[in-house]
């Protein structure tokens, strides 16, 4: 199980409604309410495959969420939206419980419905997920065929070694026969020179 689904089998969902104000009272407030169970089953709804890349294994996060035609969430909120809105300053330094009551005030101000950044971040999540199973599978038939052509250059050195072995030996071959027949030549000069034996070193 991924990191996204590991989290989310874990967590409920708050939700915030903007409270509207009453007439000649102060501003709109937002209230949050009870955490919602989240249904991860609604959450993963089937999608377009991604089967296939451009790119290969040098595809970025966004090629892969281009070649899953993920539909576009609702306001534009999407997960990384979110990620900058988190990342803020301003609510960095508040305490985990106020920094979430601000974010979810932010989405309820908006008429977001926290489900829209859970289900874009979802459906990216399975994106990559499938992405990294198409790319384990190039991975496999790549290594087969390392393993295929390895085989084929262990069998093609093999030969030509035992070829080098072969013709290495017919030349010392031809060598015994040369030194053989120079000293069948020296032998038969023998009886002519004046000094004797010649070398047959």
């Amino acid at each position: 199980m991924s990191l996204i689904m590991t989290l989310l089998s874990r967590s409920g969902l708050y939700v915030a409604t903007v409270v509207p104000p009453a007439k000649g009272a102060a501003p709109a407030e937002v209230e949050i309410t009870a955490m919602k169970v989240i249904s991860l089953r609604d959450l993963t709804a089937p999608q377009e495959p991604v089967v296939s890349g451009p790119k290969g294994f040098q595809a970025s996060m966004m090629d892969v969420f281009a070649a899953a035609k993920l539909p576009a969430p609702e306001g534009g909120w999407t997960a990384e939206r979110m990620l900058d809105l988190a990342r803020k300053p301003l609510y960095r330094e508040m305490s985990p419980e106020n920094r979430q009551k601000a974010v979810l005030a932010e989405l309820a101000t908006h008429s977001v419905n926290p489900e829209t950044v859970v289900l874009d971040a979802v459906r990216k999540d399975q994106a990559l997920d499938a992405y990294e199973r198409f790319l384990q599978k190039k991975l496999e038939e790549t290594r087969r065929e390392a393993e295929s052509r390895r085989a084929a250059l262990q069998k093609e050195i093999a030969a030509v070694e035992g070829m080098l072995g072969k013709t290495e030996g017919e030349f010392a071959a031809w060598q015994a026969a040369k030194r053989g027949k120079e000293a069948e030549l020296a032998e038969a000069l023998e009886p002519l020179l004046a000094h004797g034996k010649i070398s047959r070193s």
